[in-house]
C-alpha cells in the first residue's frame, strides 16, 4: 500500500470514526478479513477477531442505551464511553 492509500484510508477512518468508533472498527477489520481491503501492517491489528468482537459489543451497547431516553445523557453514558474506550485499547495491548 503506497502512500497515497494510507493517507486515503487514514483519512476515511478518521472521518468515520466520528461517527462511530465502534463501527469504524469493525468494519476495517471486516473489510481486510474478506480480503476487500488491505490495512497497513500499523493497522493489522484492528483486522484481529477479538478486537472486533469487543468493537462489535460495544457498538451494540452503545446503540440501544442510546434508544433508552435518560441513559444517553446520563453521567452514566460518558462513563460508559470511557470504560469502552478503556476496554478496547486494554485488548489492543493485551495482543502485543
Amino acid at each position: 500500500m503506497g502512500d497515497i492509500e494510507t493517507i486515503a484510508l487514514t483519512m476515511g477512518a478518521s472521518w468515520a470514526s466520528g461517527i462511530n468508533l465502534y463501527a469504524t472498527l469493525l468494519v476495517l477489520g471486516y473489510l481486510h478479513l474478506t480480503g476487500s481491503n488491505t490495512l497497513p501492517p500499523d493497522l493489522l491489528i484492528v483486522a484481529n477477531p477479538l478486537v472486533m468482537f469487543a468493537a462489535g459489543l460495544m457498538y451494540v451497547v452503545e446503540f440501544f442505551a442510546d434508544k433508552i431516553p435518560g441513559v444517553d445523557t446520563s453521567p452514566f453514558a460518558i462513563e460508559n464511553r470511557e470504560c469502552s474506550n478503556y476496554f478496547v485499547n486494554l485488548i489492543i495491548r493485551l495482543h502485543y
